[in-house]
């Protein structure tokens, strides 16, 4: 819960700052040096990044268009669960920091993509 307090708040700041590329290239970054820590500081990488997708996927679901928010929220849970699952590996076979870095570059592609 800690991570996703820490990540709202600092996502708030960058892209009030920044605007629609900070969502892009500063948010991902901020989001999973967040959900890695915090889930490395409780044992519980995997669990961190499930319960931030869950998070994200409430808060999709309620913002965007009817059309399309079981999509978002959807692809909230199984993004974030996907980010997790490659942070979980690459820190068990690596390190912690390459774990976040690997999984903030997948999640600037994920948002490119998303984005455009």
């Amino acid at each position: 819960m800690a991570s996703i307090v820490v990540a709202y708040l600092l996502n708030s700041a960058v892209v009030k700052k920044y605007g629609e590329k900070a969502i892009i290239y500063i948010v991902p970054f901020i989001e999973e040096t967040s959900k890695t820590v915090f889930g490395y500081l409780t044992s519980s990488i995997l669990v961190s990044h499930f319960m931030f997708g869950i998070a994200e996927a409430v808060n999709d679901y309620t913002k965007v268009s009817h059309k399309i928010n079981g999509r978002a929220a959807a692809l909230s849970i199984l993004s974030h669960s996907i980010f997790g699952l490659v942070s979980y590996v690459l820190y068990i076979k690596i390190n912690l920091f390459t774990a976040i870095f690997s999984a903030s570059l997948l999640h600037v592609v994920w948002n490119r993509f998303m984005l455009r």
